[in-house]
């Protein structure tokens, strides 16, 4: 069922909107994954390669997991975003097991590090809201 939820989705859009990516790239860009285009970094967003290529930056584990639940929240339906979000996490590396246990380490941290880059996503994502909400 799962799959085929997934499959169904891409047929239509994006999971992750390429300008909730392209506000998410600055964010995210060298921080926790090696340079990439803006591009590429929405096709890895989106699991659009059966196979990364992506070399995410040593010890960023807790950022990456901030990053997947703040966008995870942000994904329509809710099953779909916790789909998207375990296999983003699996691509990484990471195990469902320590997202759980550290996915809010970076919003209760008052470590500079981490309170700059919890800063950085949620404006990126407070940017890509205000544009969806934008008058055309």
């Amino acid at each position: 069922m799962t799959k085929l939820l997934m499959k169904d989705a891409e047929q239509f859009r994006d999971t992750v909107s390429a300008k909730l990516c392209n506000c998410l790239y600055d964010a995210c860009n060298e921080v926790l994954f090696e340079f990439t285009t803006p591009i590429m970094f929405s096709v890895h967003m989106n699991l659009r390669l059966e196979h990364d290529f992506f070399e995410l930056i040593k010890f960023k584990q807790l950022h990456i997991c901030y990053m997947v639940y703040a966008v995870e929240k942000l994904i329509s339906p809710s099953a779909l975003g916790k789909e998207w979000s375990t296999l983003f996490l699996k691509r990484c590396g990471i195990s469902q097991t320590y997202y759980k246990s550290h996915r809010l380490d970076d919003a209760r941290s008052d470590v500079p590090a981490n309170i700059e880059f919890r800063e950085n996503i949620d404006n990126a994502i407070k940017i890509w809201e205000e544009m969806r909400c934008a008058p055309r």
